[in-house]
Parts: C-alpha cells; structure tokens; sequence
C-alpha cells in the first residue's frame, strides 16, 4: 500500500520555472532616500514602476494567475487559512469585476486577519529568543498585537509600545503582551541582544557583527553598535513570585547604570558609553531608561530615517510575494544591494506619507497585478525574479497546521488544540508537536527553508493523520463520497477540498483509472487523500 501511494505521490508532484535575466543588482543611492514621494499611491502605480522595470531589462511578466489561486493564495497570506469549498465556489460564480478586491477586503475586516499576523510577528520576535522564559510574554503578546491591528494602529505607535515596554507576565495570569520583545532576552548580555533585534525588527538591519569588531562586510562600526545598545543600559528584568513555585519576569526601568564597551585587550573593562543613534545623531545624556527608550523610539520613526518604513515595507513585500527588495528581509542598509529601486522608494514613501498605516500598504501590494501572477521559480535557487512572478514559499506551522485541520476537519483527537496554555508547556499537546516539527525562521528567505526526514514521515505515518483519511466514522471522506456518489464529482470535491482546485485533465486522467484499479473504492480515495496531502502543493503557497 505505501508503494503505491509513494508512485502515485510522484505521479502529482510538478515543477514550474522562469526564465529571468539576471539584474546586476546595486544599493540604492543616499540622495534618493532624501527625495522620497510621501503622496497617497495611485491606481496602478506600482504596476507601472514595476513594468518600466521589466521592459528595460526585457523580462516578460507571468499572467495574472487563475482564480483558484488567488482565493487560496489570498486567504492563505492574510488568515493562514486555506477557503472552503463554499466559499471557492461562490468566489467563481461571481461575475463582477472587482470580485478580487471584494474578497481580499472581506479578510483583511476579519478576525482571523488580526489573530494570523499577530501570530506571525509573535514568530518573528521567537525566532530570535535567546531566554525561554521569554516565552512566558508569547500568548499575551499574541492577544495584544491582536487588538492592535484590528484598531489599525500605525506601525510607528506599535514599535513605540515594543521598545518602551514595561511590565510583566506571570503563569495563570493576564500579562503584558508589550513586554514580549524586551522579555526574550534577559541577563546581563540583555542589552547588546535587545539592540540587536530592535535593529533587526524595526530597521531591518543587522548590527550584531559590530559588538565585538568593526563590521566586516558593512558600515557599522563597534562604536556604534555600542552606543545603540546604550539606549538599554537601564532596562532591568527579575523573576516575579508566583506562588506554588512558580515565577513570572517583569521589564522595569533602573535608576542606575551606564552601558560598557568591552576594551579589546581585556574584556572585563570597559568604557561607559552614551545613547547614539545608528545615523549619528545623540540621544539623552545620562537620562533614565524612559527617556532613552522613548527618545530611541521618537528618532527610530522620524522621516529623517528611512530605514524603519523600508525594514516594514521590504518584509510585507517579501512575504506576500516571496522575495523582497532586498535579500534577506531583515538585512538592509545604506550599502546593501537592492532590486527595483524606483518601486522600493515610492513605497517607502507612501508608507510615511501614510503615518505608517499597515492596512493601507497592505491593500496597495495585494491589489497589484504583481500580487496577483502565476507563481514561478528561479532556474536557480539564488535567481530573483525581479517581480516578474510570484516565488513560491512553504507555509508556515501556524498556516500548515491550520491547512490540515480545516481540510481534514480536525486532527489530533479532543486534545489537539491547547489555544491558551502556557507556551513553556504547550509542546506536550499534538498541535504544539506538529508546530514544533514545522515551524521556521520567518525571517528565511523561500530557498532556504528545507523540509526535513521527520516532517516528512509526520505526512506519510502519522497515527492521528492516518486514523483521519480512513473511511470511517464521519470523517471527511465518509461525508465526500456519499455526498457525491459518482467518481468524476467525488474526485473534484476531493481536489477542491484539499487543494483549491479542481483536478487538470491528466490528473483527473490518472486518478480515475487507479480507482478503477483499485481493491475498492473506500481504499482508492484513502491513497488519494494520503497522496493529496502529501504534495509539496498543499503544503505550500501558490
């Protein structure tokens, strides 16, 4: 039985590519950073930018893609859910010309909008924890970032909150979600690491290579890794007491303290240092930790710095598309090479001119035609494609988890979903298990997120999933094949369900004739939805 599953998973697997020529690629101009365009986008305006772009360098763009792809591609990026069959097919069915933009703001009104990007820069702070009791700020992290986007508050007010957070978060009660950011790195090391990702996150630069030495490969010099990390000399940390053993952590700001740079022929001294931003510019002089961070988080969002508009502008853009401006999304800079120069400034822009206004800038990517073409992959794993087609990525746990429990209507059994457990201990239930297989950097660029044996094996034997594509019970294929009695429709209700999509002709081809094949039909449709399940398709967005 596995082999003829295995033959029949090969049989769906396919492979797209484009032909892309290459452009030499370069950093964008300072000059060109002092004449940004903040007015409101217009219509087609990145199109145009985009296509000026491709006709110069002669590359032909991909067509718009089917709308069986868009509706899974859409509600994949902005819910991390995939549609149901209901709703694909009331999706089709719509003749009107803006059906696109209707659906795509039907979900961007949602609450599953809020909670999955919420979600998704929850991941983005994790991936870099350098504490695990950090993980203690996860959850109420997660529900504050909710409301935060639900009321549309501007991306320069939410990194404000993050940098100047105080606060704590303790077992069994209602925490501080702000407090996540400052939380996941503790000790004494806790200053230089929390300049590091602030940089990182809301820069999108990364400084941390001048702690020790100049920067090898950038501008930044160990002075003034230094004197960033400063700003955070005061920021203190404790275990809180919480009863039965247990403890919470608390951000505070210190009265004292002055951050050291390290001496380069012994370590253990050093000289105290002053808050200095990145571009130069001075911060308060032996002030309090409040007047640091705020005075950090006030000159960190000012026009005069591009870099935080093109750190948001360059990530979104990557992630919806599947390569950014600039490569990796969170290593920009003065000197670092981009594509595109003409869109990423107009962009940058508009983002300011919008007080950073994530919804807006939202809707400005997915309503392009860039958004909306076939997706295509490089003739090589480092080829861009220029925004000539979209790049093809793989889900993330959050999204693959919710892809199999929406398709095969739950897995994991009555104890899948611990929703509001504490993280520490969340990876003890199967939907923790499943996300700790799967998850990633979401910082990674496309390429290099690599499946590994054990996800692998997760798809082909795991109990729970096996025991969910047995005609048995009410489970989903019990529903499918009563509910369509003929072979051709259970089929297409099959490929909609798992995939979006109704099956191609030689699909639709092969399948009829392994059912015909087959022991009988119950066991046909098991090795269809186990092979289903299996394809690099359903696992990933297209």
């Amino acid at each position: 039985m596995l082999y003829l599953r295995a033959m029949f998973l090969l049989l769906l697997l396919t492979k797209v590519s484009i032909s892309a020529e290459a452009e030499k690629q370069k950093a964008v101009a300072l000059e060109a950073w002092k004449k940004l365009d903040r007015t409101v986008l217009k219509s087609g305006e990145i199109d145009s930018l985009i296509e000026k772009e491709l006709v110069r360098l002669g590359i032909t763009p991909a067509p718009l893609c089917s709308d069986y792809d868009y509706i899974r591609r859409i509600s994949l990026d902005l819910t991390g859910k995939p549609p149901s069959p209901l709703e694909i097919r009331l999706f089709l069915s719509d003749k009107t010309l803006d059906k696109r933009k209707k659906y795509a703001e039907k979900l961007i009104e949602s609450d599953g909008y809020a909670k999955y990007w919420a979600t998704y820069w929850a991941e983005v702070i994790a991936a870099k924890i350098t504490d695990r009791r950090g993980m203690l700020a996860y959850r109420p992290f997660e529900e504050w970032m909710t409301e935060q986007i639900k009321l549309n508050r501007g991306w320069d007010k939410i990194a404000h909150d993050l940098v100047c957070a105080e606060g704590q978060v303790v077992p069994g009660e209602k925490g501080d979600g702000r407090t996540f950011l400052m939380l996941a790195h503790l000790g004494p090391d806790a200053p230089v690491e929390r300049a590091a990702e602030v940089s990182r996150i809301f820069l999108g630069m990364q400084i941390q290579c001048a702690q020790c030495h100049d920067h090898p490969s950038d501008i930044w010099k160990r002075e003034q890794f230094h004197e960033f990390a400063a700003y955070f000399a005061r920021t203190g940390d404790r275990l809180v007491p919480a009863g039965d053993m247990k403890f919470g952590i608390r951000v505070f700001g210190k009265f004292f303290g002055e951050h050291k740079m390290p001496s380069k022929e012994d370590p253990a001294k050093g000289t105290n240092i002053q808050p200095k931003f990145l571009d130069g510019r001075e911060g308060p002089k032996f002030a309090n930790d409040q007047k640091r961070r705020e005075a950090l988080s006030i000159v960190m969002v000012e026009n005069e710095n591009p870099w935080f508009a093109a750190s948001y502008v360059n990530r979104i853009w990557s992630k919806l598309l599947g390569q950014g401006f600039y490569q990796p999304i969170d290593d920009i800079g003065p000197q670092k090479e981009a594509v595109h120069h003409e869109t990423l400034l107009r962009l940058v822009g508009a983002f300011q001119g919008s007080n950073y206004d994530t919804r807006e800038f939202l809707r400005s990517v997915i309503h392009s035609n860039a958004y909306q073409r076939e997706a295509r992959l490089g003739k090589t794993q480092d080829e861009h494609l220029l925004f000539a087609a979209v790049y093809p990525s793989r889900l993330s746990a959050e999204s693959l988890w919710e892809n199999l429990s929406e398709t095969m209507e739950g897995v994991g059994g009555p104890f899948a979903r611990f929703v509001k457990v504490n993280p520490l201990f969340f990876a003890r239930s199967y939907e923790g298990q499943f996300k700790s297989q799967f998850k990633f950097d979401p910082s990674a660029k496309p390429d290099e997120v690599e499946g590994a044996v054990a996800q692998a094996l997760w798809f082909m034997n795991n109990p729970q999933i096996e025991d969910k594509i047995k005609v048995k019970g009410n489970n989903i294929l019990v529903k499918l094949l009563k509910e369509n009695p003929q072979d051709d429709l259970a089929l297409k209700a099959l490929y909609l369900k798992m995939l979006a999509r109704e099956p191609s002709f030689t699909e639709q081809s092969k399948c009829m004739q392994y059912i015909r094949n087959a022991i009988n039909r119950e066991t046909a449709y098991e090795d269809l939805l186990w092979a289903l399940i299996n394809t690099t398709e359903f696992q990933s967005r297209r």
